[in-house]
C-alpha cells in the first residue's frame, strides 16, 4: 500500500477512485515481469495454492476438502507443505480472519492472470 500512496502523492490532484483504480493498474503493470519471474522459483503446486488465496482473497481454512476441490488443488498433504513454503517465503500471510496474500498487488495479479 505504500508504494500506491507514494504513486498518489505524485500525482498533482485530487484523489478520486479513478485516480486510485489508475494507479493500482500503473504498479501491477509495471511489477507484471517481476511477478512472473517470481513464480518460475515455486512448483506448479505452489503457485497453484497461491492463485487459489489470490482469488479467494482470504482463506480461512486453506486445507479443508471444500477449498481444495472447488481450486483442483491436489492431497491436503501437498497442499500443507505448499503453504508452508509460501509461509516462509512471505508470499502468504496468515491474518486473524485466514490466509492473505501479502502483496495486494501480486494478489490482484494472480486474479487475472490464466494458468
Amino acid at each position: 500500500m505504500q508504494c500506491l500512496l507514494n504513486r498518489l502523492y505524485g500525482y498533482d490532484r485530487d484523489v478520486d477512485m479513478k485516480l486510485v483504480a489508475y494507479a493500482t493498474e500503473q504498479i501491477i503493470s509495471e511489477y507484471s515481469y517481476t511477478y512472473a519471474d517470481q513464480l518460475k522459483a515455486y512448483t506448479s503446486g505452489q503457485v497453484r495454492l497461491l492463485k487459489a488465496i489470490a482469488k479467494e482473497g482470504c482463506v480461512k481454512e486453506v486445507l479443508s476438502g471444500d477449498f481444495i476441490s472447488a481450486h483442483k488443488l491436489r492431497a491436503a498433504s501437498s497442499v500443507s507443505a505448499a503453504l508452508k513454503k509460501l509461509l516462509e517465503n512471505e508470499l502468504v500471510y496468515q491474518t486473524p480472519g485466514g490466509y492473505i496474500v501479502y502483496d495486494r498487488f501480486l494478489g490482484e495479479w494472480l486474479r487475472r492472470q490464466v494458468f
